[in-house]
């Protein structure tokens, strides 16, 4: 989705309206869930990529059969189908949600994985399924694109920030004007680090910025050439607070170099 090459600056933006808010949730990628999500051997998928092409993704975990032995659950991709050959014994599938997680992300295929509870659940035959929903696309501008628009329908919230980097990038401006009729806000700025399905983790969340004097007189707040550093696998989360409890909507964007500010970083 994103410029992937070092050096190349490039601005993402989010506007929310209505009843929506910057409330730090992902918008735009495709996400989906294998029956059994609730218990051990359940599996949550992301995209890894934005836009609506993650819709299109399916998955499909391979019993090869009564009577056949299988070592080790291995993964592998083939056109949209990520395709998982199940570990198993002569009689059944031993096969764990953990390692059908671990096969697909070590293949770093379209998909991103995670087990849900200990993940030690034996999984079962699967699919093909088409399972991804969620996935949208933003508007371009230029030519190459450097601009990426994301406008979500009336009411829908977003807030979550991950650039797809696979190296580091510079945080080079942040730009924020919001939907306010009265009182006094705030709008917080945190670095995530993301689990294997590319969600924050909400333990490691640390603000690097914030900003608690936004009013209908001064709804806007910007700050520039600041650098901040956000590492492969990591996001920028933006939370606006009000009173009473809720949240902004309006809009925020980043400007984003690929590649560290300093050489030595």
């Amino acid at each position: 989705m994103y410029p992937i090459q070092t050096g190349n600056p490039f601005m993402v933006q989010q506007i929310v309206s209505g009843s929506g808010g910057f409330t730090g949730v992902d918008y735009g990628r495709a996400i989906g869930a294998v029956t059994g999500t609730t218990g051990n051997n359940g599996l949550q998928l992301s995209a890894r990529l934005y836009g609506a092409h993650g819709n299109d993704y399916t998955l499909q975990l391979v019993d090869a059969g009564a009577g056949v032995a299988i070592a080790g659950t291995t993964a592998t991709q083939s056109g949209n189908n990520v395709i998982v050959s199940l570990r198993r014994t002569i009689l059944a599938i031993t096969a764990t949600a953990i390692e059908v997680a671990q096969a697909i992300n070590t293949i770093h295929c379209g998909l991103a994985a995670r087990h849900t509870g200990t993940g030690l659940g034996v999984v079962a035959a699967y699919g093909p399924t088409a399972l991804m929903t969620g996935g949208y696309e933003p508007v371009l501008r230029g030519q190459p694109a450097t601009q990426f628009l994301w406008t979500p329908a009336a009411n829908v919230s977003a807030g979550l920030f991950f650039f797809e980097q696979e190296e580091t990038i510079t945080i080079r401006q942040f730009e924020a004007k919001f939907t306010i009729s009265s009182g006094t806000h705030s709008v917080t700025v945190s670095r995530e680090n993301l689990d294997e399905r590319l969600q924050p983790i909400a333990a490691e969340s640390i603000p690097v910025f914030a900003w608690d004097h936004l009013t209908s007189a001064n709804p806007d707040i910007a700050f520039s050439d600041v650098g901040i550093i956000v590492h492969q696998n990591q996001a920028l989360k933006v939370v606006t607070s009000s009173t009473p409890a809720g949240t902004l909507a309006g809009i925020v964007r980043f400007d984003v170099r690929k590649g560290a500010r300093y050489p030595y970083l």
